[in-house]
């Protein structure tokens, strides 16, 4: 039996009476109703005193929990001891130290509990995991701040960041491998080399590309594996054997393009279960696709959001309710939330479908954190203030009565901007006062406009028309690909069942593309100098 720590089980247990009946089962220190398997007159069993164990801890509503097992007359008698759980509701997450960047978004007002508790604390821990902190330790404590309230205090105990200085490949093209990794992948800045950071869901996610990659040439026999891990200080060292084994000449090879295509129209058609297997007999691969029924949406449901309304959120959906449910159009729905702004980026642990077969509507629930209502900001030029703009603090808040709206105060010093007409020059210090609506997709005329009287109405003009020009062309550069999911293949072979991904196509004019949006961002940043 695995329970978390903090329940405390204590058991009084006779193992030589295997074969007593129970005869009494109470639940005392908690006045909650839960049918439990044992009951009087069965046997005794420990089996089944486990099972009602985890069943009271899934609830949520106990601290601690005892068991006590003594013999009777005629049997044994049960007793679970329960201390309730104090009825406290969330106010807000504190990490410390506050240097790690955890992503943890339980909505303001969450019944808090030690079960609750146990699983931020735990979804914390992976999070850690995954940015490279082997082994990290995170613990909980409940800070009261008002009656009924609390805040969740996690204590992180973690070494420092294990990167990935360098893949080492015995067998294959090691550039062409190389070019498999999306985690373990080594990204340039200018001059600067960033190294991804160790993780065994990483190792795993990429080994898998690489496996696909030889499945999709004919390879289907191709077996990777890392042969060595060295630890040097916060550094590692992978040794990739990849054996490709021997290449098959087929017929009918899986080509991924149409494949991608159907699911596609799929998509458009409402058709959630999209399934491709492919089997190999001799020297023939026989592909086939299992659709799943189709369905229309059902309702969309938000959750997490106080100060704003429901219509700010619907806005930015382009899937609709009872029109055919397409994926692509939920997943373009979110990126357009996101690119709001109003909210923590959401991802796929905060959206869930519920499919009714019987109706053949999908309700959309998501789930939405909202960002602090005021922060504060430093920043200093990098090169010429004419170009790297002035020295300036700020500190910024949404407007209550209108939330989609921030005003600021920020205090400038030493701007000589690029463009005089669009800001005044500070010789020293000036105040400015500002009112930003920042670019929304759902509301995209509205939006995207700085209101500073101190900056004159050139400015306001150039930071709309400027904001408007970006935030309409990036999406175009861009491109959708970061929309399209890879379409996973089950391939079955005479060694098991492999999977082969298939990915969406590469964009055409990638850097030119890449090249125009950097301009972009650099040509709408002068007006805001």
């Amino acid at each position: 039996m695995h329970l978390p720590r903090l329940v405390n089980l204590s058991f009084l247990l006779l193992t030589f009476l295997s074969n007593d009946v129970v005869t009494s089962v109470a639940l005392r220190g908690g006045g909650l109703d839960v049918k439990l398997s044992t009951q009087v007159g069965r046997p005794f069993s420990q089996e089944l005193i486990g099972d009602d164990l985890r069943r009271l801890w899934s609830t949520g509503r106990f601290e601690d929990i005892r068991v006590e097992a003594a013999q009777r007359e005629g049997g044994t008698a049960v007793m679970f001891h329960v201390v309730p759980s104090p009825a406290l509701r969330l106010r807000d997450v504190r990490i410390e130290p506050s240097s790690y960047t955890l992503r943890i978004k339980p909505a303001e007002g969450t019944p808090l509990n030690r079960m609750r508790a146990h699983l931020i604390a735990e979804e914390a821990r992976t999070q850690l995991e995954s940015h490279g902190y082997l082994n990290p330790r995170v613990d909980f404590d409940f800070v009261p701040v008002a009656k009924g309230l609390a805040d969740l205090k996690l204590t992180v105990h973690a070494e420092d960041p294990v990167h990935v200085k360098r893949i080492d490949f015995s067998g294959g093209d090691p550039k062409e491998l190389r070019h498999q990794l999306r985690a373990l992948h080594t990204r340039r800045i200018a001059f600067w080399k960033l190294a991804p950071v160790y993780s065994e869901q990483a190792v795993t996610a990429d080994l898998a590309r690489v496996v696909s990659l030889y499945l999709s040439k004919g390879y289907f026999d191709a077996q990777v594996r890392v042969a060595e891990t060295d630890f040097h200080g916060n550094d590692v060292r992978l040794s990739v054997a990849v054996d490709s084994g021997r290449r098959y000449d087929i017929r009918n090879p899986i080509f991924c393009p149409d494949l991608l295509a159907e699911r596609r129209q799929s998509q458009r058609e409402g058709i959630l279960d999209f399934d491709v297997r492919a089997r190999l007999d001799g020297d023939e691969m026989n592909t086939s696709i299992q659709r799943g029924r189709a369905y229309r949406v059902g309702r969309i449901n938000f959750t997490g959001y106080r100060h704003y309304g429901d219509s700010t959120l619907r806005r930015e959906f382009v899937l609709n309710e009872t029109e055919p449910f397409d994926e692509y159009k939920l997943r373009k729905s979110i990126a357009r939330l996101n690119r709001a702004g109003f909210f923590e980026p959401v991802d796929a642990k905060d959206v869930l479908l519920s499919p009714n077969e019987s109706t053949g509507a999908a309700d959309v629930n998501v789930r939405v954190t909202e960002r602090k209502r005021s922060k504060w900001s430093f920043s200093g030029p990098v090169g010429p203030v004419s170009l790297g703009g002035p020295l300036q603090g700020a500190l910024t808040s949404r407007v209550p009565l209108l939330p989609t709206v921030t005003a600021s105060l920020s205090l400038i010093a030493f701007a000589h901007p690029v463009v005089p007409i669009a800001s005044l020059a500070v010789k020293k210090f000036m105040p400015v006062a500002t009112l930003q609506r920042p670019f929304d997709p759902g509301n995209s005329w509205l939006s995207g406009f700085t209101i500073a009287p101190q900056r004159g109405w050139q400015f306001s003009a150039m930071s709309y028309g400027a904001a408007q020009l970006r935030e309409r062309l990036t999406p175009l550069l861009a491109g959708d690909r970061e929309l399209v999911a890879d379409l996973p293949v089950t391939i079955e072979t005479r060694s098991g069942e492999r999977t082969m991904l298939c990915e969406p196509p590469k964009m055409r004019f990638t850097v030119l593309r890449n090249a125009a949006g950097f301009g972009l961002q650099v040509l709408t940043a002068i007006p805001s100098l």
